[in-house]
């Protein structure tokens, strides 16, 4: 190998994954390193959505009206542990500076050229993996129970139609005629083009089969510290020992801010604790990945079963779950789809990467360019994950980047 061609990404989740295989195809001696399987943790348990329609950011103008009420109800999707809302408020004023509308037209513009292209660059991927049918093409419909919520989610769908995305609006009874389980609804929204993950660890643990198929490396190991040699280079600090490279790229999701730090430096990076529950036999078959737009939360008709996947809970990296939060999505799933049998389901929970202005941190640190970001993509990873890779590869290769980078550079809140 050329001399400056030893890279190490770590994080083994799909951002990690498919930029290790990125980086890999164009012939760079790339190490992925992580401590869990590939895809076992934020990349397996999200809903599965793919496509044009993930370019809404959750900062939006009026946000900050509807907080007190949604922190005071269990159904709500969000919550904040009051023991981490000091430590929290730093980030939530950047989140409310980030919704004001100038702002939120360039961060939607930024976010769509992220995830538009994800289910053609994907393609390519999974033909090459032999894993295509784990992307289903059937469209991704928002629903409304009444006409005001529709009206205040209007500058979302202005927003979503300045970037391209088609949709289509029905109405009443014209809802259930697209989907007969569900409950009678005031709106809804279908963007024909999106798509969603059958099995989402099957796209990531394919991926990685596909990486190590032709040369990749896997170490099992937890990274503790980048470290700077004297003579400048670089090495890992883990548990199985020290790693030498040439080059590294951060992508451990909500964990990246503890290898910044040891380099003197860090992001407005939160741990967004999500839940879903999956319920196997849920005697109903949904044609389309849902998203209760009053409720925040997305069915997914997958594989393993029917996935409700949502709530946005901040309480820092160590408090542990609290799965009643898992359960309370069961009622709403039940609240869509009145024929719902959810008497056989699983729980899981995992930390989305999330910053304040809900887009990815992707570069080069200022101080130390032979260390590359590429986290922080809250609740589209999925979908970010391959224009991730590209432009990490273009980076690393000294190309001219395929986009605008300033919006994800890592200095921006300064």
């Amino acid at each position: 190998m050329p001399a400056g061609n030893k890279i190490v990404v770590i994080g083994a989740g799909v951002v990690g994954t498919v930029t290790a295989l990125s980086l890999r195809k164009e012939g760079f001696d790339v190490t992925l390193v992580d401590e869990k399987a590939p895809g076992s943790q934020c990349s397996f348990g999200n809903a599965g959505v793919l496509g044009a329609g993930t370019c809404v950011p959750l900062s939006m103008p009026g946000n900050l009206r509807d907080v007190p009420a949604w922190l005071f109800n269990n159904t709500s999707p969000l919550s904040i542990s009051l023991p981490y809302f000091p430590l929290l408020l730093p980030w939530l004023l950047r989140f409310l500076r980030a919704g004001k509308l100038a702002r939120v037209k360039k961060i939607s513009k930024a976010l769509a050229d992220i995830n538009s292209p994800t289910v053609s660059l994907y393609s390519g991927l999974v033909k090459e993996a032999g894993i295509e049918n784990v992307i289903q093409r059937s469209g991704y419909l928002h629903l409304y129970e009444s006409e005001s919520s529709f009206r205040r989610s209007e500058l979302g769908w202005k927003l979503r139609e300045e970037n391209g995305v088609d949709f289509q609006v029905y109405a009443g009874a014209e809802i259930n005629e697209l989907e007969p389980a569900l409950s009678s609804y005031a709106k809804g929204v279908l963007i024909p083009n999106d798509a969603y993950l059958s099995n989402p660890r099957d796209l990531v643990s394919g991926l990685f089969r596909r990486f190590m198929e032709i040369g990749g490396h896997f170490i099992n190991a937890k990274v503790f510290k980048i470290n700077v040699e004297d003579d400048g280079k670089y090495s890992l600090i883990t548990d199985h020992g020290i790693i030498g490279l040439d080059k590294a790229i951060i992508a451990c999701g909500a964990l990246s801010n503890e290898l910044l730090r040891g380099l003197g430096t860090s992001v407005p990076l939160e741990a967004e604790r999500g839940y879903h529950v999956t319920i196997k036999n849920p005697g109903i078959s949904p044609r389309f990945t849902i998203m209760s737009s009053d409720y925040k939360y997305v069915t997914t008709p997958m594989e393993c079963g029917l996935r409700l996947a949502g709530k946005a809970e901040f309480s820092g990296l160590r408090r542990p779950p609290d799965f009643e939060s898992a359960r309370s999505l069961i009622p709403l799933g039940k609240r869509m789809f009145p024929e719902l049998v959810a008497e056989d389901f699983s729980e899981w929970s995992g930390f989305r990467p999330t910053t304040p202005d809900s887009l990815p941190v992707i570069g080069a640190l200022p101080k130390h360019p032979n260390i590359v970001c590429a986290f922080g993509h809250g609740h589209t990873g999925m979908a970010g994950a391959p224009m991730t890779a590209k432009l990490i590869t273009e980076i690393v290769q000294n190309r001219p980047a395929s986009l605008d980078m300033d919006m994800y550079r890592v200095n921006r809140f300064l």
